[in-house]
């Protein structure tokens, strides 16, 4: 049996545990956004390579254009989210 005060650090470690895991896996989606960044721009500088980007980003009319490795992704969240509604609605 543990006793309240055990539980209690516990806990506390556990907790500090979540906290260094979230920071140390925020920290490294930062780093990969920013080495791709890099990347990016090194191949439009160096190689002029206009035409095709490693990461892009563009917001056209309540369209977000996320553009990854030359696959581009259209994400309108409006119709998303209406979507979502309808199902939730259907649902109930």
């Amino acid at each position: 049996m543990e006793s309240r005060l055990e539980r209690y650090l516990k806990e506390k470690k556990n907790k500090k545990r979540k906290r260094i895991k979230i920071l140390i896996i925020s920290l490294m989606v930062i780093l990969l956004v920013v080495a791709i960044s890099i990347v990016n721009d090194s191949l439009y500088n160096y190689f002029d390579l206009t035409d095709t980007s490693v990461f892009n980003y563009e917001y056209e009319k309540s369209t977000h254009v996320i553009e990854i490795f030359g696959n581009e992704f259209d994400i309108n969240l409006n119709k998303a989210v209406k979507n979502i509604k309808e199902y939730i609605v259907n649902i109930f």
